[in-house]
């Protein structure tokens, strides 16, 4: 991936501009940048799709994990997860459309019809 020259050594032959403005050479270089971080978080969306299909796992589930790694927030992903279960697992059943639906820890939901009188 390409790498921001330093602005002091490398910009330094270019002529002063006025404060506020910025080098023509420093916003080349910024813009080739940015689309080299757009073309990499394309890259990545993807490749969390194809892998999350292939191993029959969340896509959401999958990136959460691959960026608490790389932060080293692992500790964090993993108590925001316990938490989100425990809030899952003591949630009430709600009537949806004549059906009564109860989410389950496992990630199953329980369903069946809602009573006539209710």
């Amino acid at each position: 991936m390409p790498r921001l020259k330093n602005s002091r050594d490398e910009f330094q032959l270019e002529p002063p501009v006025e404060p506020g403005n910025v080098p023509t050479g420093v916003i080349d270089e910024l813009r080739v940048l940015r689309t080299a971080a757009n073309d990499a978080s394309t890259d990545f969306r993807e490749a969390i799709k194809v892998q999350a299909d292939k191993h029959k796992i969340k896509p959401a589930a999958l990136r959460k994990y691959v960026v608490a790694l790389g932060r080293d927030k692992v500790d964090e992903a993993r108590a925001e997860a316990a938490d989100l279960e425990r809030l899952i697992d003591s949630s009430p059943a709600i009537s949806v459309a004549g059906v009564v639906v109860k989410a389950r820890g496992d990630g199953v939901q329980q369903q069946e019809p809602a009573d006539a009188d209710a």
